[in-house]
């Protein structure tokens, strides 16, 4: 140590001191989390989701709590309970998505892709013969006076003066 540093209070010693150009706090303060707010109806449906194993008699089921809730709620109503009974009654009476016919839906799709496909391949050469001048009589004294436009599908449209 050099004679003219003296240790003591607010002066500790030159080895425990930070060294010049490095931080004392290398990774720096932990950035605050982002608490998130989530509504208890969103958490209990995505809790309803999920699947547990259940022992019936002696065999194991894996169902979703969503389905053991229901399955308790109408034994306890079987049973008697005037509150189970009025809850399975809510439960009928609520209006439930369409049931989605899945093969229908992937016909359509289907159909959709193929279309595409065929648009993609052969929508120029229709696109020419639709739109092509050639095909469409036009009354040449109309256009070349510039009263009249043809549109997109061939006929005839006066402009308004």
């Amino acid at each position: 140590m050099t004679k003219d540093y003296e240790v003591g209070y607010g002066k500790p010693p030159k080895v425990t001191q930070f060294t010049k150009g490095k931080s004392g706090n290398p990774k720096g303060k932990p950035k605050k989390k982002l608490e998130v707010y989530s509504h208890p109806k969103h958490d209990l449906l995505e809790e309803l989701g999920t699947s547990i194993v259940v022992t019936e008699g002696a065999k194991k089921n894996t169902v979703t709590k969503q389905r053991l809730l229901v399955k308790t709620l109408l034994n306890n109503a079987i049973k008697g309970d005037k509150k189970a009974y009025d809850g399975v009654l809510k439960i009928l009476v609520m209006d439930a998505p369409p049931i989605v016919d899945v093969s229908a839906l992937r016909k359509e799709i289907e159909r959709d892709l193929l279309a595409q496909e065929f648009w993609k391949q052969n929508g120029k050469a229709l696109y020419q013969f639709l739109y092509d001048d050639d095909i469409f009589e036009v009354d040449e004294s109309t256009q070349a006076d510039g009263n009249g436009m043809l549109d997109g599908k061939g006929n005839f449209n006066e402009n308004e003066s």
